[in-house]
């Protein structure tokens, strides 16, 4: 007779489920290093939610939709051939990105500039197949536009917090790079940013009909 604490197969949700899965996945992809990134993320981003805030997450039902926007916001690892890693790496907001990467829908600039804005959770997380046989840069390129004194931005790399190895404010965008070592065994990277607070156009607007909750706005990520 199975223990009322241990989760069962018989009894678990199809979500539940489905999170089994991803992570016995994420292990057979990548060992235990992996699996631990990706359980890591999933937990700093529900404790973070939760934390005392106008954005606090306080009963059962919200915790369990912020575990939901957590695992969307870090991705599934998939399996990967080795033909899939390549030696540099371009996403772009244009490209066919959506919530399960922890970002709202395409959007352009005044100047025709496409962006997404990241959200409604306070990481995102983009999976890349990128070939670490020797040192790389990734570079985030955040629109100028939505940067504020109020929100931190951090690097995020396999659920690890970095600091950024330089910023430079460039037309349009601030393009915010960090290292990335290399490692003897092609792996997925998970690179996202996580910042301190999101926020709301109501917050600026009080008759704005827009509900999002809002980060910073995401232009690109290239990588080599």
């Amino acid at each position: 007779m199975s223990s009322p604490n241990i989760l069962t197969t018989e009894s678990a949700s199809p979500d539940v489920l489905k999170l089994k899965e991803s992570l016995q996945r994420a292990y057979r992809t990548g060992g235990a290093d992996v699996l631990i990134a990706h359980i890591a993320a999933l937990t700093d981003t529900i404790q973070r939610l939760t934390s005392n805030g106008p954005n606090s997450v306080t009963d059962l039902t919200d915790r369990i939709i912020a575990m939901e926007l957590a695992m969307k916001a870090t991705t599934t690892m998939p399996a990967a051939s080795p033909d899939m890693y390549q030696q540099k790496l371009t996403i772009l907001a244009g490209m066919a990105l959506s919530e399960e990467h922890g970002l709202h829908k395409l959007e352009y600039t005044k100047g025709g500039l496409p962006f997404r804005w990241t959200g409604p959770a306070r990481t995102t997380g983009l999976v890349c197949y990128v070939q670490r046989d020797e040192p790389k840069t990734a570079t985030v390129n955040i629109c100028n536009f939505s940067l504020r004194e109020d929100i931190e931005i951090t690097a995020l790399v396999d659920g690890q917090r970095l600091v950024w190895k330089s910023i430079e404010k460039q037309e349009g965008v601030s393009a915010h790079s960090i290292d990335l070592p290399q490692r003897d065994k092609d792996l997925p990277t998970l690179i996202g940013v996580e910042v301190s607070r999101v926020w709301g156009p109501k917050d600026t607007n009080p008759d704005s009909k827009d509900e999002r909750l809002l980060g910073v706005a995401f232009h690109s990520l290239l990588i080599g």
